[in-house]
């Protein structure tokens, strides 16, 4: 999540663009897998005990239902820009929907719509065809490498290979303990530096568009660094000010993750840019942060006192 947002800050930027402008040694090559653990880490936590209805029910609940309300949200303040600084409102930002399966006034929004389709789609092939799942999730894999580079309705490409870490994520739940050992980390960690040294990867997941390095060794890289993220987090301690801290953000990650565009893109960026426009990179990252925490902190408070079902609580 904290790369997330420090990438999309470096975006607003400029200091990185989606077109390339990364060196092989950037920090931002070595963490460009930083969308699947979202997807692995779901599927570690997925059970299908629950009936077909009861689970799509839970699901809209707390992927649909914040996904309307953050769409919303990102329109208005998008709204209350485009009034202030062009004095009118365009509707153009609403066409942006059948790219990605989300309003350009907030796109993180995209990742709730595939996690939600990612979730249908593998309650129902491992609960009622369990037998071809192997197979089923062999051919998303492929599939999304068809897809690889073109235009996608809805992100479909982004669900295909979303399923497939979902699955690593869901394996990783069950075998855990026999992969929990350090020879495994030793292996993963090798992997994830050879392949970042020799052939940097960077798979922008959102349009499933390979910008640099392979298909298929994106898939070992990205998997050996969430494996490594994985094993890191079981060594961490269970108390403490600190992790209770990272705790609290991570169990509210939903909502720092769908509203942090929002205050970067439609009030701290152009306040920025017209107050400030010499702003170094260090201080304009620091200072987004902060901004974007504060605005986290108090959308949480507001929404978990007044109406806790929107944004999925």
């Amino acid at each position: 999540m904290f790369w997330v947002l420090i990438t999309h800050i470096s975006l607003n930027y400029g200091y990185i663009t989606w077109e390339g402008e990364f060196t092989n040694s950037s920090p931002f090559m070595w963490m460009s897998f930083f969308m699947v653990p979202f997807y692995v880490f779901s599927g570690f936590f997925f059970s299908h005990k629950k009936g077909l209805k009861s689970f799509i029910s839970n699901k809209i609940r707390k992927l649909i239902i914040p996904y309307i309300t953050f769409s919303v949200l990102g329109l208005l303040f998008y709204f209350g820009y485009q009034l202030i600084a062009d004095k009118h409102i365009s509707l153009g930002v609403l066409t942006s929907w059948l790219h990605t399966g989300a309003l350009s006034s907030n796109t993180p929004c995209w990742f709730f719509i595939s996690l939600f389709s990612v979730n249908i789609l593998y309650y129902i092939i491992s609960k009622y065809f369990s037998k071809f799942l192997p197979v089923f999730i062999i051919c998303c894999f492929l599939l999304a490498y068809l897809s690889c580079n073109r235009l996608q309705i809805l992100g479909y490409g982004n669900i295909l290979l979303g399923l497939v870490y979902f699955h690593f994520g869901k394996l990783l739940k069950e075998k855990g303990f026999i992969l929990y050992r350090k020879e495994y980390l030793l292996v993963f960690l090798t992997l994830y530096v050879v392949i970042g040294i020799f052939d940097p990867q960077r798979l922008s997941f959102v349009l499933n568009n390979l910008k640099q390095g392979n298909y298929f060794l994106n898939l070992c890289f990205s998997l050996s660094a969430t494996f490594i993220l994985w094993y890191l987090a079981n060594l961490l301690p269970q108390n403490g000010k600190v992790i209770n801290v990272v705790q609290y953000i991570g169990k509210n990650s939903l909502v720092l993750f769908a509203s942090h565009r929002i205050v970067l893109n439609w009030v701290y960026t152009p306040i920025i840019n017209t107050f400030w426009p010499s702003c170094s990179y260090a201080m304009y990252l620091v200072l987004a942060l902060v901004v974007i925490l504060i605005f986290y902190i108090v959308l949480l408070k507001l929404f978990k006192t007044k109406c806790p079902y929107l944004i999925g609580l």
